[in-house]
């Protein structure tokens, strides 16, 4: 990868940061907590969500450099799912579900807390994304619906991943009974 490609990535998940910001600016307490409908998640759980999945992936990704050899092939056997992410990752007309395997959001902790959660993990992705040496396109790992990106295409999904929440969070926001 070229300092240039890992810029473009980092641009993107600057980007995301930015969008999901944007949703949670101002928000009170209340409506941090507020679930907009039975099952529902709150802003504050979508939150907690992002982060913890952009843990886990960048978790796996790191376990597999550490111990898996590079995978030359796996660049040409991942060709072109960057379009199917960019096409159904944002497209909240299709509900996931959740893997149970991962933790379901609690939205118990403040949004103050939550906010630097967020950060934290963000930083800590670009800088993943910045000093890791190798070609994150010999790395990979899978996904329950795209079955097996490389590391690049799990950036653009981490990026892709928080815009389809801050989505989420401004219908939530839209709830005839969200708090003013």
């Amino acid at each position: 990868m070229t300092i240039e490609e890992r810029e473009e990535q980092v641009d993107r998940l600057e980007e995301s940061r930015r969008v999901v910001r944007k949703a949670i600016d101002g928000l009170t307490d209340h409506q941090w907590r507020f679930v907009p409908a039975e099952g529902g998640w709150s802003i504050g759980q979508c939150l907690e969500h992002i982060a913890h999945i952009e843990t886990r992936i960048i978790a796996e990704l790191k376990e597999n450099i550490r111990n898996s050899p590079a995978d030359p092939l796996l660049p040409q056997t991942t060709l072109g799912k960057e379009t199917f992410l960019k096409r159904g990752v944002p497209n909240r007309n299709r509900k996931v579900e959740m893997p149970t395997l991962f933790d379901y959001p609690q939205g118990t902790k403040p949004g103050t807390a939550l906010v630097v959660d967020f950060d934290t993990t963000r930083d800590q992705t670009i800088l993943f994304l910045r000093k890791t040496p190798v070609d994150l396109r010999q790395w990979g790992t899978e996904h329950m619906i795209f079955k097996t990106l490389n590391g690049c295409q799990w950036m653009l999904f981490i990026a892709l991943h928080a815009e389809r929440h801050a989505a989420q969070m401004e219908e939530i926001k839209l709830a005839d009974s969200f708090p003013v």
